[in-house]
């Protein structure tokens, strides 16, 4: 829901006729913060690709 994809089931479209625009963004917002964040003292980091900075 947060990537707004299709629904192809009409019944539950109806359903969810809002476009969570709104919720979109806030969650969007709380990752950017998220990802911006530095690691809390003491985490242990592991990067994904092997020579990348944690």
């Amino acid at each position: 829901m947060a990537m707004s994809h299709a629904i192809s089931n009409a019944v539950e479209r109806a359903y969810r006729r809002g476009d969570l625009f709104d919720k979109r963004r806030r969650l969007m917002a709380d990752w950017a913060t998220y990802c911006a964040s530095s690691a809390p003292a003491g985490a242990k980091v592991t990067p994904i690709r092997e020579g990348s900075a944690a």
